[in-house]
C-alpha cells in the first residue's frame, strides 16, 4: 500500500472540494470587483502542530494549507465548507475572522487562520516548470547581494517564484528584467506574479511595487532589449546558460555577480567549461548546494494522548554492593526528596528530538560567477631606426 503523507492527503481532499483552489478564482459563483468588503484569506493547519486538550502548542500537529477565499455578504458565500479526515470546517465559521484565530472542527481538531506569507505561496502556486525553491532562492539573493534601488536581470522566468523575491529585494526604487523563451512559462509567471499583488493589497496598506518587466523572448538574442541597461547583478535559471553569458557579459557592471541555478553537476562543469572555451572575463568564485532538514521537536506522549511525565529514579540496590552504607543510603534519599520537592518551571515532561520522516532532497547546484576586468599588458616601446 503506498504511504501518502498528511499534505498530499489534504491537498487532494482541498482540490475535490475546491476545484480552482490552485488558480486563485472564486469559489462563488459572483465574482465583484475587489472591496473593502472582500476579504481572502487562507485556512491553514497549525503548522505541524495537533493541539492537545490543555491548548499546548508544542504538541504534534498535521500539516494542512488550502486556499479558502471568503467574500463577506455575497449570496451563497457561507454556505460551502471544507472537510478533511480532520472533521468539516463551515466557510461562515471563518467569514470575517482576523489572521491568528483558532477554531475547532466538527470533530475537535483545532485550526489556525493565517495569511499566506510568500513562501507558502510560492510553494504552492499553479507553477509550469519547477520553481526555484525558497532556500535556494535566498542563498542565491545572499551571492548576488540584492539591494533597494538595484537593476536585476532573470533568464529563465519559470513560474515566477524567483521573479516575487527579487522584487520584494529590489523594492520600489529598482527595476527587474525577466526573460523566457517559452511563452507558456512566460503567461504563468506573469499570471501568478499579479495573483500576490492582488493578494497584498488585503493586508497592507503600502502596494506591492510594479517593478518586474517579463519579456517572452530567449535572452541569447536579447541583445536590443538589454543593451541601454546596465545590471547590477544577474540570475540564470536556464538549461545551458554558457550560451547567454556572451550576451549578458557587456551589460554586467564591472565586479558584479551573475548567480547560476542549475539542477545537476553536469550542467556545472558544462558551464565552467564554456567560460574557459570562450575566455570570457568570470571567475567562478563558489559552486553551493543549499541543505535543508526539517526537526520535530515535541514533548513525549504516550497512545493515550497524554503528555509522558518523568518518573522518579527508583532506589539503587547496587549501591550496597559497592559498600555504601545504609546511613549514607537513607541521607542520599532524604536529599534527593528535599530537591524533588522544589518546583521547577520547567524539566517535568521528556521531549522527543528527531528529523522529520519526510524531508526535501536535492534541488539545485548554485554557482556564483563575478565579472572582473581583464589585466592590460604592456607593449614595450618600439625603438627608432
Amino acid at each position: 500500500m503506498r504511504r501518502v503523507t498528511p499534505w498530499k492527503l489534504i491537498a487532494a481532499i482541498a482540490k475535490k472540494s475546491f476545484p480552482n483552489w490552485e488558480t486563485g478564482q472564486d469559489i462563488c459563483p459572483v465574482s465583484p470587483a475587489p472591496t473593502e468588503s472582500t476579504r481572502f484569506w487562507k485556512l491553514t493547519c497549525s503548522c505541524r502542530f495537533r493541539l492537545s486538550p490543555d491548548n499546548d502548542v508544542t504538541r504534534p500537529m498535521l500539516l494542512a494549507i488550502c486556499r479558502v477565499p471568503v467574500h463577506a455578504g455575497l449570496p451563497g458565500a457561507g454556505c460551502g465548507r471544507l472537510s478533511s479526515n480532520w472533521g468539516f470546517i463551515s466557510h461562515r465559521d471563518i467569514e470575517g475572522k482576523l489572521p491568528g484565530q483558532r477554531f475547532r472542527t466538527s470533530t475537535g481538531t483545532e485550526f489556525l487562520l493565517k495569511r499566506p506569507t510568500l513562501e507558502e505561496y510560492v510553494t504552492m502556486m499553479k507553477r509550469g516548470p519547477t520553481i526555484s525553491y525558497p532556500k535556494d532562492t535566498a542563498a542565491m539573493l545572499l551571492m548576488m547581494d540584492v539591494n533597494p534601488g538595484d537593476t536585476v536581470l532573470e533568464a529563465g522566468s519559470g513560474s515566477g517564484g524567483l521573479s516575487l523575491f527579487l522584487s520584494r529585494a529590489v523594492g520600489a526604487a529598482g527595476r527587474v528584467y525577466s526573460f523566457d523563451v517559452r511563452a507558456d512559462h512566460h503567461a504563468i509567471a506573469k499570471k501568478n506574479f499579479q495573483r500576490w499583488r492582488d493578494a497584498w493589497e488585503h493586508r497592507s496598506r503600502e502596494p506591492w511595487p510594479e517593478n518586474v518587466t517579463f519579456i517572452n523572448k530567449d535572452i541569447a538574442s536579447a541583445l536590443p532589449d538589454i543593451k541601454p541597461v546596465a545590471f547590477d547583478s544577474v540570475a540564470l535559471d536556464m538549461l545551458n546558460p554558457q550560451v547567454a553569458l556572451p550576451t549578458i557579459l557587456p551589460n554586467l557592471k564591472q565586479g558584479a555577480v551573475c548567480a547560476v541555478y542549475l539542477a545537476n553537476i553536469t550542467q556545472v562543469i558544462d558551464l565552467l567549461e564554456g567560460i574557459r572555451s570562450c575566455q570570457l572575463s568570470m571567475v567562478c568564485e563558489k559552486i553551493v548546494e543549499v541543505s535543508w532538514k526539517d526537526w520535530l521537536v515535541a514533548p513525549s506522549v504516550r497512545k493515550d494522548g497524554s503528555v509522558s511525565q518523568r518518573l522518579k529514579p527508583e532506589n539503587n540496590v547496587e549501591s550496597f554492593q559497592e559498600g555504601v552504607t545504609p546511613d549514607e543510603h537513607q541521607e542520599s534519599d532524604r536529599d534527593d526528596e528535599e530537591s524533588s520537592s522544589e518546583v521547577k518551571p520547567f524539566g517535568q515532561v521528556p521531549y522527543i528530538a528527531r528529523p522529520l520522516p519526510w524531508q526535501a532532497g536535492h534541488t539545485a547546484f548554485l554557482v556564483q560567477l563575478r565579472k572582473f576586468r581583464p589585466a592590460q599588458t604592456q607593449t614595450e616601446p618600439e625603438e627608432p631606426s
